[in-house]
């Protein structure tokens, strides 16, 4: 039992400390669960209210994306194992992915703006050497 307990702590730490957001969803999208680092990770309403009660949002909402978007991530990710879409909202560029699990899908976003700033800003102008 003890050993189940432990186990059952560490996934908790996992999910709770993570810097990506995990939140679980059913095959409509309807959240199940949201993790509390949605608050500060995503920052929209709709995220800081499904921490507390998640099973009201749908992960359109959450994200701010057109629902078509979402379904067409959860089709792919059911067909083909995963989908991956970018997010952009409130100059923030967040990657999410999504994974099928037999009740659903596990949903995994990560903000990735100053990556994607970084390599906008990485281009080469070709020079000479003389």
């Amino acid at each position: 039992m003890a050993g189940s307990r432990q186990q059952e702590e560490y996934f908790r730490s996992l999910v709770q400390d993570s810097q990506d957001v995990i939140m679980i969803c059913d095959g409509r999208g309807v959240l199940e669960y949201v993790s509390p680092v949605a608050e500060r990770v995503i920052g929209t309403e709709e995220a800081l209210r499904s921490v507390d009660d998640p099973r009201s949002s749908t992960l359109a909402e959450v994200l701010l994306v057109d629902p078509t978007v979402v379904t067409e991530a959860l089709r792919l990710a059911k067909d083909e194992g995963s989908a991956l879409f970018d997010v952009q909202t409130d100059g923030r560029v967040l990657e999410t992915s999504v994974a099928p699990r037999p009740d659903g899908f596990v949903v995994a976003v990560r903000d990735v703006t100053a990556r994607v700033s970084c390599a906008s800003g990485c281009t080469r102008s070709p020079t000479t050497t003389p």
